[in-house]
């Protein structure tokens, strides 16, 4: 079969995840440990966008509960910056989206009607570096410690945690995360999202379209990196005309060839005449 793409892979959690709605709502509520009776439906790489807005967002598995709650799940299999405030931007969209759709039946503005919305981030690290598994985060009254009722949850699970007590079959799912295909032999839930990754590996029609993806992801960091290597050259090539210049003033032009063949003598050089 070749090279076995693992549920990490966000273009295979979303295909797993996005065409079995099952799989879904269970991976929903081990998330947020709480009951989901019904998941009614489930997008992938869904698009919100909004006049005014700095572009677009693009949800990886997007899941609407029979209440209106209104679940995104996240695959980060690599550390992120700024993941806090990605999660806030999520959920901002997510309102947005929802209020907009209210919106187009109800003149009223009763934002009692703003569905719960829930943002979930599957990690394959430890975002908070407190080595527990799941950090469930909802907003608190500093003074009265008091849930402030906005319907809204960001859950942060950690597959390399082990510090906290949680579901046994979340625990067996964060393990499959991680890489240990072994997890799937201690829970059906485990076994059936394995069950679903192979299926998905052995889609040749998908696959080409994930190996497609890698390359055009490849191509665009090689050019990235190429370039900043230009850019830096760039730079170099601007440093050394304005050091030339700055030397010529001090009668010091022909000690130019031996300045720039020697990195450290550079160095001082252009920190002397302050060009960096």
């Amino acid at each position: 079969m070749g090279k076995i793409y693992p549920i990490s892979n966000d273009q295979v959690f979303k295909h797993v995840f996005g065409n079995d709605v099952e799989l879904c709502r269970r991976l929903v509520e081990l998330s947020l440990n709480r009951p989901i009776e019904r998941v009614e439906y489930v997008e992938t790489q869904h698009e919100s966008a909004r006049v005014g807005a700095p572009g677009a967002t693009y949800f990886d598995v997007l899941a609407t509960t029979d209440t209106g709650e209104v679940i995104d799940v996240e695959m980060q299999a690599s550390r992120a910056r700024a993941v806090e405030r990605r999660a806030r931007v999520y959920l901002a969209r997510i309102t947005v989206d929802e209020w907009s759709q209210v919106r187009t039946v109800s003149s009223a503005r009763d934002y009692g009607f703003v569905p719960r919305a829930a943002v979930v981030f599957i990690c394959d690290y430890d975002p908070m570096r407190a080595g527990r598994r799941r950090y469930t985060f909802e907003m608190r009254c500093n003074e009265t410690d008091d849930l402030l009722g906005d319907g809204t949850q960001i859950v942060y699970l950690n597959a390399r945690g082990s510090g906290d007590e949680i579901d046994s079959d979340l625990a067996a799912f964060l393990s499959y995360v991680a890489g240990e295909d072994s997890a799937a032999q201690s829970s059906d839930f485990v076994r059936a999202v394995a069950d679903r990754v192979v299926a998905t590996n052995e889609d040749q029609a998908f696959m080409e379209g994930v190996m497609d993806l890698e390359q055009k992801l490849w191509e665009s960091r090689e050019d990235g990196i190429e370039q900043g290597r230009e850019q830096g050259r760039q730079i170099e090539r601007e440093n050394i005309r304005r050091l030339f210049e700055a030397l010529q003033k001090d009668g010091r032009e022909s000690e130019l060839p031996d300045i720039i063949v020697d990195p450290k003598l550079l160095d001082e050089e252009l920190n002397r005449y302050g060009i960096n």
